[in-house]
């Protein structure tokens, strides 16, 4: 499915980026927030789930 950017905005604090950015040729990073680690991965059923 194509998304079309226009459908997202900018306002407020909001950011948007590509998951592709973020995963790379991959299919889970670690984020660091405060002193906790998480896990944000892809299923084979191409959703995503994050995990502490």
């Amino acid at each position: 499915m194509l998304v079309d950017h226009k459908e997202f905005s900018n306002e407020g604090n909001e950011n948007t980026i590509e998951s592709k950015l973020l995963f790379k040729d991959g299919s889970s990073i670690r984020i660091v927030h405060g002193n906790e680690v998480y896990t944000l991965r892809i299923t084979k059923a191409n959703k995503l789930i994050l995990t502490k």
